[in-house]
């Protein structure tokens, strides 16, 4: 069980350099409130899909016009991108992947160029050569990094000559695209279509705070501390008007079995009429903890259908675990924490000493960890923070000085029960985890 905790504890929350320290910003929880609740002044974002090839003229972005930034940075005057390589079967697919994308916002995505008016263009077509972007280029967006602002009329390329002929990849490069006009970053989540990070599943857009990065965290555009990439659309776009736009979570539950190499398997189950999007499992035991999505690759898990089975080898002692599921329009719910004794052994004793501790006030909590190893030196911490949603965020532990490392987490205004677990491995491989911290967060 050490391999599943510790790889992922050290290969994403290592420790941080001093360097790094201006990466060590609060976590943010998601309040739960609406994040917009009421419909915007402005008319719905028009996204018109092109897929029939088109030369674009460099210059200030203009889609109704067929002009690009983006061939304009290339230093081109023009460029020409061939149609993109989907029948009609597959391109609804993709139209209708985006415009699922896109359900919860102000946004009337269409594949019929618009008369008048102003709209964001997103063109299926090419591989990129075509702009002299390197073999390896999905798509292409004008972002504000500087000011972070919308990018008007915007033109995006998804170049479909490198997508294959599935429509999902052209339907998250695309989404990934569009959200760059509207300044949202990469991210390190990977089951949100701004993320880089692999993923054996369908990307949505998380309603959940994030690092920024491609491969490893960075600082984000223009000083923002972390992303929620919904909160940012919802803040640009406003919420879908549609008066028959899902608001229902999905039912969510668990069950467990003996896995094999005395494992445990745990079988996620969730249900909703317009489809599940994604199921995480926090799973927590007397040596090893982790929070996966399923397709994240941080744990073992397989998918069938609206099931998703994790597999933990090595389950051992006293194990408590959550689900979450988040359906395609993005409603979240969770099951209550689950407890079973996996067997009654003691475990192997750890060298590394860990004590925690819960201080802060007025909506700013700091969660401390005193840490000391008698094998090596301690390599990385991780917080695993439960919000009142349910949904579990990590984030590396910062050193402080000496043994100790904390990290802030700014508390959403709700009152209520909050739950943490901190993870802690040395240089020699070993891991320890600390008890389920409980305290009642009252405003």
């Amino acid at each position: 069980m050490v391999g599943i905790g510790l790889s992922a504890l050290v290969a994403g929350c290592g420790a941080v350099r001093p360097e790094e320290v201006a990466l060590c910003q609060p976590l943010v929880e998601t309040p739960l409130q609406s994040a917009a609740p009421t419909a915007p002044a402005h008319p719905s974002t028009i996204l018109y899909l092109h897929r029939g090839g088109i030369t674009l003229t460099g210059g200030s972005d203009d889609a109704p016009h067929g002009v690009s930034s983006l061939v304009a940075g290339r230093g081109l005057d023009h460029a020409t991108l061939p149609a993109a390589p989907l029948d009609d079967r597959r391109w609804a697919d993709v139209v209708a992947c985006v415009q699922g994308q896109f359900a919860r916002f102000d946004v009337v995505v269409v594949d019929r160029r618009p008369p008048t008016g102003d709209y964001l263009m997103a063109v299926f077509g090419g591989t990129g050569a075509e702009l002299g972007y390197a073999s390896d280029r999905r798509g292409a967006a004008p972002m504000d990094t500087a000011g972070c602002q919308t990018v008007p009329r915007a033109v995006v390329l998804v170049f479909s000559g490198q997508l294959g002929s599935d429509a999902q990849p052209h339907c998250e490069t695309a989404a990934q695209e569009i959200a760059h006009t509207f300044s949202v970053d990469h991210e390190l989540l990977a089951a949100d279509p701004s993320s880089y990070l692999p993923f054996a599943g369908e990307k949505i857009f998380q309603d959940i705070d994030a690092p920024c990065g491609e491969e490893s965290e960075r600082a984000c555009h223009c000083g923002r501390r972390s992303q929620n990439s919904v909160r940012l659309l919802f803040d640009r776009l406003g919420p879908s008007r549609a008066v028959d736009r899902d608001l229902t979570p999905p039912t969510v539950a668990a069950e467990t079995r003996r896995g094999p190499r005395d494992g445990l398997a745990i079988s996620v189950h969730a249900d909703d009429a317009g489809g599940v999007a994604t199921m995480t499992l926090t799973y927590r035991d007397a040596v090893a903890v982790f929070s996966s999505t399923c397709g994240d690759g941080l744990a073992d898990c397989t998918r069938d259908g609206s099931t998703a089975t994790f597999l933990v080898p090595g389950a051992h002692g006293a194990a408590t675990f959550r689900a979450t599921a988040v359906d395609r329009t993005g409603n979240v719910a969770a099951t209550a924490d689950y407890e079973l004794i996996v067997d009654d052994a003691d475990p192997d004793p750890t060298p590394i000493a860990l004590g925690v501790a819960t201080r802060g006030s007025f909506g700013r909590i700091v969660a401390d960890a005193a840490i000391t190893t008698t094998a090596g030196e301690i390599v990385g911490a991780t917080l695993y923070w439960t919000d009142l949603r349910g949904v579990t965020l990590r984030r590396p532990l910062c050193r402080a000085s000496g043994d100790r490392w904390s990290r802030a987490v700014e508390v959403a205004p709700e009152a209520g029960p909050r739950r943490y677990i901190i993870a802690a491995a040395d240089s020699s491989g070993h891991l320890a985890v600390s008890p389920l911290q409980t305290f009642l967060y009252k405003p």
